[in-house]
């Protein structure tokens, strides 16, 4: 079981603030709840959290916490989360399901926005939000790290691997000479 609780911790960035740098408060325990993976949004107001309930496995979803205007978690979905990630308008998440990743609002009760299907991983989103990095799994067991642009509704592919390893962050960050193909992308 994992004891993490997640805390805010006051720097001298923010002029404005009326504590003093370094002082430290809880913004959410785990008494109920086990806090597993977090990710916190781009304007820095949003957290997305991982947390399974410590006596029901079955009870497990990803909460939405805002410590400045709604000190309490809120439930976003009912399943596990996988590898979720805050996209730069701070607004919205991508979230792993079982047959593609949804775009959700982070504003609960909200139908999802919009489902790229057949990827499994989301790495992450350029500062802009217009282009991100997948992972999709082929119907031959490969596996293909892809840019997928919004704007256009394209991918192109970046490198294709015969098995699950651990991609470096700098990785994403490569330029290819590849022309983009159209979505959804052909297998």
């Amino acid at each position: 079981m994992f004891e993490q609780s997640l805390y805010a911790v006051t720097t001298d960035r923010n002029a404005d603030s009326a504590q003093k740098p370094g002082t430290i408060q809880q913004i959410l325990g785990n008494q109920d709840y086990e806090n597993l993976k977090f990710d916190l949004s781009p304007d820095g107001k949003t957290i997305a959290i991982q947390r399974p309930n410590r006596s029901n496995v079955e009870d497990i979803g990803l909460w939405v916490l805002r410590p400045e205007s709604a000190p309490t978690a809120q439930k976003l979905l009912n399943r596990p989360a996988g590898e979720f990630a805050i996209a730069p308008d701070s607004a919205t998440i991508a979230n792993p399901q079982a047959d593609g990743i949804a775009i959700l609002s982070l504003t609960p009760n909200i139908k999802p926005l919009d489902f790229i299907p057949s990827f499994r991983r989301i790495f992450s989103f350029t500062p802009d939000g217009r282009q991100s990095a997948m992972l999709k799994d082929n119907s031959d067991f490969t596996h293909v790290l892809t840019r997928f642009s919004t704007s256009v509704a394209t991918l192109m592919q970046l490198l294709s691997i015969h098995k699950i390893i651990s991609i470096p962050v700098a990785l994403l960050m490569i330029e290819t000479e590849d022309t983009a193909m159209p979505y959804p992308y052909p297998n």
